[in-house]
């Protein structure tokens, strides 16, 4: 931080106070400022100073590091999430389908869509970013993210098919790194017998199964359980729902064992 600044005095010294090629000390102290209030200052002085110039791709820049800088902290608001949207406009405007920082905001875009729960506008800016990854010869993050949000996307519709094709897509990729334990993707709520509900009885069962190298589960089995068998039938059943992605070790997929407890509880008070 404390070198950026140094380097931004200098630049104003040279090229004046709002001239355009300030823009990269002032996006490197706004990245690096021990506080956020005072990133927020030079991120607005960047802005400003962006907005006067005529590149959209210069403002489009500034927009999605302002959201980036932002997003998931206390300072993200309504404007922050638009910028995000306003430089994947631009992006779509001005650069190819396959320019990276183009396919980048749209995975942005369709990760924001994702998160407010907007499935049928998440899903067509996630297969674009599958899409263009898929033409890479190496897994890019953002290409497993996109997979990973799709098959929940798609569980939540209940198109378990569409949801398949995604967990498959991720066993035959690359992890982010070469040994990476199974990750759930997507997992339901066992339903409560309702009979147990009716005699508010409470309960427990413990799972032992196989995550397959492309992520399904295999040969569930009960380890344990309290309450009763209809706790057992209903985890069972809840059981191959669930979607993971699959254990990596030296960086291929490979089967793996995984236990869970799940715990059936009414509250009696």
């Amino acid at each position: 931080y404390e070198l950026y600044q140094l380097a931004l005095s200098n630049y104003k010294k040279h090229y004046g106070e709002h001239a355009a090629e300030l823009i990269d000390p002032l996006l490197g102290a706004a990245e690096t400022a021990p506080k956020l209030v005072l990133a927020k200052e030079l991120l607005d002085s960047t802005l400003k100073i962006a907005e006067k110039t005529t590149n959209k791709k210069l403002l489009a820049d500034v927009k999605m590091a302002t959201f980036d800088r932002f997003t998931n902290t206390g300072l993200y608001t309504t404007q922050v999430r638009e910028y995000a949207f306003e430089a994947y406009e631009t992006y779509k405007e001005i650069l190819p389908e396959n320019a990276l920082d183009r396919v980048k905001a749209t995975y942005v875009v369709g990760a924001v869509e994702y998160a407010e729960k907007h499935d049928d506008k998440a899903i067509p800016l996630l297969l674009e970013v599958v899409k263009q990854f898929e033409a890479l010869n190496f897994s890019h993050p953002y290409a497993l993210s996109a997979h990973a949000y799709l098959v929940e996307l798609y569980e939540r519709q209940g198109k378990r098919d569409e949801s398949t094709a995604h967990c498959i897509a991720i066993g035959k990729m690359s992890p982010w790194a070469d040994t990476q334990e199974q990750q759930p993707l997507f997992r339901t709520v066992p339903k409560y017998p309702k009979s147990y509900l009716l005699q508010r009885k409470s309960g427990y069962v413990t799972l032992n199964f196989t995550v397959d190298e492309m992520g399904f589960v295999k040969n569930p089995e009960v380890l344990e359980s309290k309450g009763g068998v209809l706790f057992e039938k209903s985890t069972l059943k809840m059981i191959e729902e669930w979607r993971y992605a699959p254990k990596f070790d030296n960086g291929k997929p490979v089967s793996a064992q995984t236990t869970v407890r799940i715990d059936y509880y009414v509250d009696k008070s």
